[in-house]
């Protein structure tokens, strides 16, 4: 056979690059968004002005970075909006934007010493609605619930709050509280606690989360258990249906 080495083998460079696909992963990130804001009097409709601004800036900045991006509004049922709850729900049905309503109750402020009669102090008592007048709306969400809106309590979460404006020194509870299970809070001084009604566990400054959790855990958590307040983390942002 004649002919150079390249006429019989016509390799080319080229010929030795292949490609295939190399799979990489894409980071999704979900978020979710709770609007809250605050109605007492020292709010003008110049701070409430810039706080509607602030949300609408920052939704439309998370939008832009999320995925997937979910909107709740979180609203605390007390006298001075109590004619406004259903139309809140109203609202956020026909808003697409909006994706749940959250509702809460009016507790004891927070930083103070319980008080079983909270809500009639004259410093208070402006906040607490008719409870008769509470009850009927909370029975009118229930109903907005089992057809469809878009509230994002369950169904037992509303009927507690109808049994706590109707009777609110009545623990709500059947069982214990279980607050001790639903994790810890670390203030800004370094003080740890389970329960912001009971003792600390101690301080970040002086021992470290195990230390502390092993030093006082059980007698706080047992504490926690004979606890039969009404209070803000029972009602509210830490309630539990067991």
């Amino acid at each position: 056979m004649g002919g150079t080495e390249e006429d019989h083998f016509p390799f080319h460079e080229n010929d030795l690059i292949y490609r295939h696909h190399k799979k990489s992963t894409k980071e999704n990130s979900n978020a979710v968004i709770f609007f809250v804001m605050d109605i007492s009097g020292s709010m003008t409709k110049q701070k409430k002005f810039l706080a509607r601004s602030f949300y609408f800036l920052l939704y439309q900045y998370l939008n832009h970075r999320y995925e997937n991006l979910e909107i709740v509004l979180s609203c605390i049922i007390m006298k001075p909006n109590l004619d406004e709850i259903l139309d809140i729900v109203k609202f956020v049905d026909q808003l697409k934007q909006v994706d749940r309503v959250f509702f809460q109750v009016i507790s004891q402020p927070m930083g103070l010493n319980f008080d079983y009669n909270w809500y009639k102090d004259k410093k208070f008592c402006f906040l607490w609605p008719d409870k008769d007048k509470a009850a009927r709306i909370i029975d009118e969400l229930i109903t907005l619930k089992k057809n469809g809106s878009k509230i994002a309590n369950s169904l037992n979460h509303l009927r507690y709050f109808k049994y706590y404006f109707l009777n609110p020194n009545k623990y709500i509870k059947d069982n214990r509280c279980n607050a001790e299970d639903l994790g810890m809070e670390i203030g800004i001084d370094g003080n740890v606690s389970i329960c912001n009604k009971m003792r600390n566990l101690g301080s970040l400054k002086k021992h470290s989360i195990s230390e502390l959790l092993a030093m006082n855990y059980k007698s706080i958590a047992g504490e926690i258990s004979n606890c039969s307040l009404n209070c803000h983390q029972v009602m509210n942002c830490r309630f539990s249906e067991e």
